[in-house]
């Protein structure tokens, strides 16, 4: 039985889908970004919620300790779970590249739906897990990593969003607009597209139909009128998302062309400013504010690491007690699973 027949993952939706614009609509419906490619031709990777292979062969094994699987991910699903099937699939192309699309965010949206039955970090091995008994490639599975990483940054982007005093929960419109720039920010428009296009149109038509609805200016004729017309109009929700997206993208590319000139932080905030209002231009700023620690203080764990790699006289035991304590001194709990993967595939190790 599928997880959308049992309920409808009201925490996943509000982070992710983040807050469905009409009742109508359900749950089914950082620097340099890597480049996740959108789909072309491609052919599904078949899902089975319980594969004949075993978990434990050599290379399961070894592929999940490179992708940082926790050993919490090989006992059984939370109760949420049990008795259902695994939502959605990741699509492979024809030379065994991972496609990143809607159905690979609903992999995503099942997995994340007992957020509340264990931490984020064993929903990721479990994820994971389930791709790597997928019997994908193991570049694929490095993509899939990656994109996992990016859509966990955002769910707690958007979390922090929704708690702040920018969300107002009575402005549909103003919603729309935060968690649209903000899927952008953090996933970059490539992915936000894939995992979310369909799901933008649909709420910017639910958008213009309340906004026909609640004008009293329009008499009850007209407003049918407009209404059918809207109705008979849909690819407009598309042209005014493009419109959007593309008008974010040249700020994007004109705040990094600043960036590489060594423009102030002053000048990047007055140019998001023009475009997206001080609020969201605050928030950018904190965000890229977040980005810079990160990178500084990874920099600064990767040469501290470097450095005790080199020392000759500690043996193994005494390595692996300053390594935990370098994780320690430098990152947090949830932080580790994106470190060690980085120590994995950038530094290969």
């Amino acid at each position: 039985m599928s997880i959308h027949s049992r309920f409808l993952i009201p925490a996943v939706a509000a982070l992710a889908g983040v807050l469905l614009l009409t009742t109508q609509m359900t749950s089914n419906t950082q620097h340099s970004q890597p480049h996740i490619p959108l789909p072309e031709s491609h052919t599904a990777a078949q899902q089975d919620s319980n594969p004949t292979h075993s978990d434990h062969t050599p290379t399961t094994s070894t592929l999940a300790q490179r992708l940082g699987v926790l050993p919490e991910a090989y006992s059984n699903k939370p109760s949420s779970l049990f008795d259902t099937e695994v939502d959605g699939g990741f699509l492979i192309d024809e030379h065994g590249q991972f496609v990143a699309n809607r159905s690979a965010l609903q992999v995503f949206l099942y997995f994340f739906s007992a957020s509340g039955e264990e931490p984020d970090a064993v929903i990721r091995s479990r994820i994971l897990l389930h791709a790597i008994n997928q019997g994908v490639s193991e570049q694929a599975l490095i993509d899939i990593a990656a994109t996992l990483d990016r859509y966990m940054a955002f769910r707690l982007a958007a979390k922090e969003l929704i708690t702040s005093g920018e969300w107002v929960f009575d402005d549909l419109q103003h919603r729309f607009e935060l968690i649209t720039q903000l899927r952008e920010e953090v996933l970059g428009y490539e992915l936000s597209q894939a995992f979310f296009s369909k799901q933008d149109q649909l709420q910017l038509n639910a958008l213009e139909r309340r906004n026909i609805e609640a004008d009293i200016s329009l008499t009850e004729e007209e407003k049918h009128s407009q209404l059918s017309q809207l109705a008979q109009q849909s690819p407009s929700a598309q042209t005014q998302a493009y419109q959007s997206n593309l008008k974010r993208t040249k700020v994007r590319e004109q705040v990094a062309q600043l960036k590489t000139q060594g423009a102030s932080k002053e000048e990047i905030f007055n140019i998001r400013s023009q475009a997206y209002g001080d609020a969201a231009a605050t928030r950018l700023q904190i965000l890229d504010d977040q980005r810079r620690d990160w990178q500084r203080r990874l920099t600064a764990f990767s040469e501290a690491r470097t450095q005790l790699q080199q020392n000759s006289l500690i043996g193994s035991d005494q390595y692996q007690n300053e390594m935990n304590g370098l994780y320690q001194q430098f990152f947090k709990p949830e932080e580790l699973p994106k470190v060690k993967a980085y120590e994995r595939f950038v530094l290969n190790q």
